[in-house]
């Protein structure tokens, strides 16, 4: 009699033990679960306010700046070891020394992207001025970097239009170069700096600035 109480006591003890367990492990489940749906809150906090700081009139005036910044300087980059690049023919200069004209190739490609950072820190600059969130400028300058590196910032298509002031003179020559590049240069910098632009991208900001305060002043002061 007592064994029988004894296995019976026994038993409620091991079930006992596994419905134990069976909650701890339901509890860690609700506990993931719970620290995956709070992160995934915090995560659409984050971008829902990332975005709110985005101005697009901002975005695209500068991306046109930044564009001219680029084919600026990489228009300018020719000018690199000129009287090597351009007094001897191109297959010429692929026999007598393949390395320097390759160097020379990337280093024109990369006179862009020191376009591109020169125009990110005026971006920069401006933005901070006027009080335009920087989230702008580091967002412009990423999508232009990965278009410029990607061969999708559209230089194939306008390369022929903004190099016709060139055509003054000879095709290859240094003031051709020189007479793209600076046109270009000024240009970008007349579009960051412009005040109709200025006010035009202010206008956009007032906008998405407007129902915040509309908001402040519905909410009834606390005594």
């Amino acid at each position: 009699m007592l064994i029988k109480i004894g296995i019976g006591h026994h038993r409620h003890i091991v079930i006992f033990i596994c419905k134990l367990r069976k909650y701890q492990s339901a509890i860690k489940i609700f506990k993931i679960l719970f620290c995956q749906y709070v992160n995934i809150v915090f995560h659409l906090i984050i971008m829902k306010k990332f975005f709110s700081n985005l101005n697009p009139r901002l975005i695209v005036i500068h991306l046109v700046g930044f564009w001219f910044f680029a084919y600026a300087f990489f228009t300018l980059g020719f000018l690199h070891d000129y009287n090597f690049l351009h007094l001897s023919s191109e297959h010429m200069l692929l026999l007598n020394d393949k390395p320097r004209f390759v160097f020379d190739m990337e280093f024109i490609r990369q006179a862009g992207n020191f376009g591109m950072l020169a125009a990110y820190i005026i971006s920069w600059a401006i933005s901070t001025k006027r009080n335009w969130h920087w989230v702008n400028s580091v967002f412009v300058f990423m999508v232009a970097f990965i278009l410029y590196n990607l061969g999708y910032f559209g230089w194939n298509i306008l390369h022929g239009i903004f190099q016709t002031p060139g055509k003054l003179f000879p095709s290859t020559s240094i003031w051709a170069y020189l007479t793209n590049g600076v046109i270009m240069l000024a240009l970008g910098t007349l579009i960051f700096f412009s005040k109709r632009l200025v006010r035009y991208i202010e206008k956009n900001n007032k906008v998405q600035k407007k129902p915040s305060t509309n908001h402040k002043k519905s909410v009834p002061a606390s005594r």
